[in-house]
């Protein structure tokens, strides 16, 4: 799968953030998905 994170989630994942639920982490850290995010967000 292919993923788009956006700033909010970059920073959440960053931070081990509460507001990221595990299962969003168990899918952006899943080495079978392509995670991609906007080099306007960093």
């Amino acid at each position: 799968m292919k993923i788009l994170l956006d700033t909010h989630i970059l920073i959440w994942l960053h931070r081990n953030d509460e507001q990221l639920s595990q299962k969003a982490k168990e899918i952006i850290l899943n080495p079978q998905n392509e995670v991609f995010y906007s080099a306007i967000s960093i």
